[in-house]
């Protein structure tokens, strides 16, 4: 079972937003389009390529690590077609507007209950005042009549503190039943996000290897390939895994590297090539 919140999608270890690896506002990040990230990658890679540093031993380590997350970003953002990078950007919209929408909750709460409390006050400070009124104790009255003021005064001090106890209870009640409903609601959306996290998931892992992967295609009087020759040629871009010759004519085969990134340079480095096709 994985430990990160169902509803996020799962980030390269070390890596909490793939946009600042790259050195892209994170706040802008799905604006900019995949040519932009792609052109970022490549200034950063080979600023921070281990082979392009000539400082001390701290410096070094200090530009591979920079160099391996940057790459890991890239490739996060690029795997399945940009899929991966959709579904992150989907996620963490949801979250941002979740967030502001309970922090809207919570600061319209407190003014209702501040109204509440502002109204409540007013109306027993109202009552005392009529309680200490000078027609309850006006001296040229009747003893009997000021009694009779005062105990009336007093009966609507306490009529009005009842009330709003009253309304206090039922206040706090209704708050308790909109809160349920509000968690309940959000326990609901965060299960759908968790299913839908974990179908794309599944998706995009099933895509990952067609990304390290590239079909190579020559002309046959131009070349002539083996798995060795072939393995030779490419290993410049990146380790490859696997070799696999195709078709009845032996001028094609499937080329597996061991990072996306690879084959990304591999197709770039024969995008111009006449006598060979990589896609």
């Amino acid at each position: 079972m994985s430990s990160k919140k169902k509803d996020e999608v799962e980030l390269p270890p070390g890596i909490k937003d793939p946009y600042a690896e790259l050195e892209i506002e994170s706040n802008g990040g799905a604006a900019v389009d995949s040519k932009a990230i792609k052109k970022q990658y490549r200034d950063l890679a080979r600023k921070y390529h281990p082979d392009k540093q000539h400082g001390g031993a701290e410096a070094a380590a200090a530009a591979e690590a920079k160099f391996l997350k940057v790459k890991a970003a890239y490739e996060f953002l690029t795997a399945n077609d940009g899929a991966q990078r959709k579904k992150y950007d989907a996620a963490r919209e949801k979250k941002r507007a979740a967030d502001e929408q309970r922090k809207a909750q919570i600061n319209a709460m407190s003014s209702k209950r501040r109204a509440m409390t502002a109204k409540l006050e007013e109306d027993e400070a109202r009552a005392r005042k009529r309680a200490a009124g000078p027609s309850a104790h006006d001296p040229d009255r009747p003893a009997a009549r000021r009694r009779g003021d005062s105990a009336a005064s007093k009966a609507e001090t306490d009529r009005l503190r009842q009330e709003g106890m009253n309304r206090r209870e039922t206040h706090t009640r209704d708050q308790s039943r909109k809160d349920a409903a509000f968690k309940a609601a959000a326990a609901a959306a965060a299960a759908t996000a968790a299913a839908t996290a974990e179908d794309t998931a599944a998706a995009v892992a099933a895509g990952q290897l067609a990304q390290r992967q590239v079909k190579v295609k020559w002309k046959r009087q131009k070349h002539s390939h083996s798995d060795d020759s072939l393995a030779a040629e490419f290993k410049r871009f990146g380790f490859v895994e696997q070799v696999e010759i195709t078709g009845d004519k032996g001028n094609a085969a499937i080329l597996t590297f061991e990072t996306a990134a690879a084959a990304a340079a591999a197709r770039d480095a024969y995008a111009d090539s006449d006598s060979m096709r990589v896609t």
